[in-house]
């Protein structure tokens, strides 16, 4: 079971290079913590051998997306795990969909509590109001 930080999705999808087919359940964290951004940050400077300033765009890019893709993806299919979690594919659209999917479930998450939290002003104000006249 998922926890209130977690979302499951699935992708169906071919590989633009390899045409292979990549079908999967991924688990992703819907917010990350103090540790997990600077894991992140620090996995993408050790992917560019610590010289993020003048890599490539290619290497830079693909070194964002691993990075983000480490720290937020929990669980994943034996393939994605099995390929030093994506490093070792050949195909940067696999790569970008799951990335696509992390961050939208987590803006839904994110729209869904500030909805929750715009819900709660009315309430709030009328609490308030209400203890006032005490």
């Amino acid at each position: 079971m998922a926890s209130d930080n977690e979302k499951t999705f699935n992708i169906n999808m071919e590989g633009e290079t390899t045409k292979e087919k990549f079908v999967g359940s991924f688990t992703c964290k819907l917010r990350l913590s103090h540790r997990d951004s600077i894991t992140k940050d620090n996995l993408r400077r050790t992917l560019l051998n610590g010289a993020p300033d003048t890599a490539g765009g290619r290497a830079a890019s693909l070194a964002f997306l691993s990075s983000e893709l480490a720290v937020r993806i929990v669980k994943s299919p034996n393939w994605y795990s099995g390929s030093d979690n994506g490093l070792d594919l050949e195909d940067d659209n696999v790569l970008a969909k799951i990335y696509e999917l992390c961050t939208k479930a987590e803006k839904e998450a994110f729209e869904a509590l500030h909805g929750k939290a715009e819900e709660a002003i009315p309430v709030i104000k009328a609490e308030i109001k209400e203890e006032s006249k005490i």
